[in-house]
């Protein structure tokens, strides 16, 4: 029935994997915050970059992938800007980074997060170097281009609009923790 593509895990599936006994009426101490949402996964050179609904997980796949190493975590209180919802549970949505590339990825993400391009050059240690508000991703495709890489966010809304905006990655490596919100009105860049 499975052919080639098979679940590693069987039976009850460990609780880092598994969202679904989360209650948000009853929580169990527990925030959404705290709970493996996965939302998006791209995997370079034998590690995983994981999307989760509050930040960006590095798994390690070179030794057992079907059991990973988390090398690092990037929370969401790494971002310089968050929700502008909160009724925006998981609110990070997919992660790329350019082919053959493991060491930068850019993550996109709804109300407001807009895009944030993350240095894993320390897999231990992710870091935002640049982030793009104010705007609604949906999707991000990372490629390097005549030997610069980019990132392209398809945005559902925000300010000004929805639409493409296309991102120089290797511009952002000269930034820690920027953050504009340009061409949103009223910002400058």
């Amino acid at each position: 029935l499975w052919g080639e593509l098979q679940p590693t895990d069987v039976g009850r599936l460990p609780l880092d994997h598994d969202s679904t006994i989360y209650n948000d009426i009853q929580p169990l101490g527990k925030s959404y915050s705290d709970f493996p949402w996965f939302t998006g996964i791209d995997i370079e050179n034998g590690y995983g970059f994981v999307s989760i609904s509050h930040g960006l997980q590095v798994l390690d796949l070179h030794g057992d992938p079907a059991n990973p190493t988390v090398l690092g975590k990037l929370p969401y209180t790494s971002f310089p800007a968050w929700v502008d919802s909160a009724e925006d549970k998981w609110p990070l949505v997919a992660v790329d980074a350019p082919a053959g590339v493991d060491n930068i990825a850019a993550v996109v993400g709804h109300s407001g997060i807009g895009i944030a391009i993350v240095d894993l050059t320390d897999k231990t240690r992710p870091q935002v170097l640049y982030q793009n508000n104010a705007k609604y991703g949906e999707e991000v495709y990372t490629a390097t281009l005549g030997g610069t890489q980019y990132a392209f966010m398809a945005a559902s809304g925000g300010s000004p609009q929805g639409g493409i905006y296309i991102y120089n990655m290797s511009q952002a490596r000269q930034y820690t923790r920027c953050l504009e919100a340009f061409p949103a009105r009223g910002e400058t860049q």
